[in-house]
């Protein structure tokens, strides 16, 4: 009788523990922004990678033949939210040279297990002298992108 007592207790322990643990605020567990993420654009339904290195750069590659990879910075606003601003070129299809710059501006809410994110996205389409030429705007929702190992 003792054992099995002993044994509902530890099962509860590690239950109660386990809930406590996915309970905590990502902000408390020390979970940021760092990290690759798979984006999804939700106007167009694009898919993009980024990737947030702890050094407050970031690098977002776009499934285009048309845009190079961007490249910006990020930086934590309050618990759970986060400002991004990358700038990538667009290339002319016909000659391959760059022919403006797309300038992207985020506000991100990272969700309390760290797991998934959100957020609202300006898109400042520029000439190559910086001066306006369009601005859109969208919103994004991404997963964090963990190992898969190999079996």
């Amino acid at each position: 009788m003792q054992k099995t007592s002993t044994k509902s207790v530890l099962t509860l322990v590690i239950a109660v523990t386990a809930l406590f643990i996915l309970s905590i605020p990502s902000y408390a567990q020390n979970l940021t922004l760092t990290g690759t993420w798979i984006l999804t654009e939700q106007n167009q339904g694009l898919v993009l990678l980024a990737t947030s290195h702890s050094d407050g750069t970031m690098t977002v590659a776009q499934p285009t033949m048309d845009t190079s990879e961007s490249h910006g910075t990020w930086e934590s606003t309050g618990i759970d939210e986060y400002a991004t601003t990358d700038r990538a070129f667009i290339y002319d299809t016909q000659t391959g040279i760059a022919s403006a710059i797309r300038k992207m501006r985020s506000k991100i809410t990272l969700d309390p297990g760290g797991e998934t994110l959100s957020g609202t996205v300006i898109i400042d389409y520029l000439a190559l002298d910086g001066s306006p030429v369009q601005t859109l705007e969208t919103t994004v929702v991404g997963q964090r992108l963990h190992v898969e190992p190999i079996e």
